[in-house]
This record gives structure tokens, sequence and C-alpha cells, in this order.
């Protein structure tokens, strides 16, 4: 895949952009760094089979960074040649890590430099506040921070509507390769378990827009309660729940604590069925 990068403002080339490729195959995440050439060009090299999302981040000098992002569903029409307009701009601020060096927080605005006679001032420019956004961690017996959102669907979904049951809660999106990777282990213990009145499985899509998720959860079918957050980077609750990658999924309890995390594969049943004992359904509710 070859990949461009040019001036939003007149598509004239930027020179050494650098290039971050997130290529998902199965539940595998492969990285690749890239550095544009003098003529804001380079060739990415994509894995030829079972290509099941793409993301790929690119960054300049003076400009605002860009991610783009494609699922499988659009990979059939995937163009050979990808051109990143870049707007003029900047972000500051990043991690902030403690003092054994573990992120604690993170910190970050985005903003545009007005354009200067002469190219350059040293007058400061006011760039407002900058938003500081600590980190939570949540632990097992912790109580699962509330929440209420839009469903795919039109309607919404509170937390609190939910006491009195066991919440599979489920972070995902539909570009995150290892997050499709666990709708099998998801829908397993819907199958097993959908049935039974003690139980329910909430997914929460950090998409940046509905139809990615709504098309992924009607095509699997994924047939239990499909929230939206909206793209990650504006989304406020995955940090509430001490998010740092998705997937990410918790089990509560019907007293609304924290009694499992980071369930993966396999796990996602065992912890179900720690919790609600083995038996179960293994018909799937009836629409």
């Amino acid at each position: 895949m070859r990949i461009r990068v040019v001036a939003a403002e007149d598509a004239k080339p930027i020179a050494r952009a650098s290039v971050n490729v997130s290529a998902y195959v199965g539940s595998r995440e492969r990285k690749a760094n890239y550095t544009v050439d003098d003529q804001g060009e380079c060739a990415a090299v994509l894995p030829s089979s079972n290509l099941q999302a793409l993301r790929i981040r690119c960054q300049a000098e003076g400009r605002v960074p860009m991610t783009v992002r494609w699922d499988s569903v659009t990979f059939a029409s995937l163009l050979q040649e990808f051109t990143f307009p870049m707007e003029v701009g900047t972000t500051i601020g990043g991690v902030i890590r403690n003092e054994d060096g573990e992120p604690i927080g993170r910190a970050g605005k985005e903003f545009a430099v007005a354009e200067m006679e002469g190219g350059r001032s040293d007058e400061p420019q006011d760039l407002g506040t900058l938003d500081v956004e600590m980190y939570k961690y949540l632990k097992v017996g912790d109580t699962a921070p509330a929440f209420e959102v839009p469903t795919l669907d039109g309607r919404t979904l509170k937390l609190a509507d939910l006491r009195g049951k066991y919440v599979l809660l489920d972070f995902w999106a539909t570009w995150c390769g290892p997050c499709r990777g666990e709708t099998p282990h998801l829908k397993s213990a819907y199958e097993k378990f959908g049935k039974d009145p003690r139980f329910v499985i909430v997914s929460l899509s950090l998409d940046a827009e509905q139809k990615e998720p709504r098309d992924y959860a009607k095509k699997e079918p994924m047939d239990w309660p499909q929230g939206f957050l909206g793209d990650w980077s504006k989304a406020k609750l995955p940090n509430e729940y001490g998010v740092r990658g998705i997937p990410a999924i918790f089990l509560i309890g019907p007293d609304g604590k924290i009694i499992a995390k980071d369930l993966r594969g396999p796990a996602i049943l065992s912890a179900v069925e720690k919790a609600l004992g083995d038996g179960g359904t293994t018909t799937r509710p009836a629409d």
C-alpha cells in the first residue's frame, strides 16, 4: 500500500513524516513504523491474508496528527494508495507518570498556530486550558462506575437498570482485531446463559461512527444490548473503568461490584459459569 502525506492547504508533499501501521490478523496485532521520503511517500507492507482491521497514524512536525481506520467490510475496496491531508497545527501534552514510571494520567490539547508576519514571532500564544485526565485503576471488589449511554437501536442503556443481575461488560471496537477475536467467546456465554434472567451482556463500542458496530453486530449476530460510546479519544467512560487497551471485559456482580476483569478467551465463559453455576441453556433467546 502506497501512503502519501501532503499539506491540507496546498497538497504539497510533507517530507520526513512518520507513519505507524497496525494490522490486525486474527487476535494478533502486527505493527510497523515508516518514515516518508522527500516526496512525502512510503510503501507499507500489509499481510496478504486474514486481515481483519487496519489502523494508520501519521505524525509530522507542525501538523495535527491524523489517524484512519478500516474494518474488514471495506478491505475489498481499499485503495492501493492513500493520501493523508494534514492540517497545520500540533498537539501538546502526553502521558503523566509517577516516580516509578507508571502511567497515572494524560493531558493533551490540539491547536493551530496562526500565520505570523515574517514567519516567526517570539510573542507567547495563549493556548487556553490544558485538561489533565488522571487514570483510574479499578480492582476486583470496587463498585463499577455508573453509566448512561445510547444504544445502536436508539434507546438508552443505564447500568443502574441492571442492578440485581450479573453484567458481562465489554469495551470494544470493530477496528480492533483482538476485540473481534473475542466475539466467539462472548457468543458462547450468551448461548449458554442468555435466557438466564440473572445475566446480561453489554457491549460498548468505541467506534467513531455507529454504522460499523451496527453492521458487525447484525452480521455476527450479537443479539445482546449494544451501547455506543463513540471515538475512544473523546469517550470518558473507558477511563472511569481504567481501560488502557481493548478488548476490556469485566464481570459485574448483582451488587454492582466488579467480580472479574481483564477476561479473555475461554476465561470469559469460565467466569460466568463460576458466578451463575455450570448450568445454563444452550438455546439463544428468541428475538
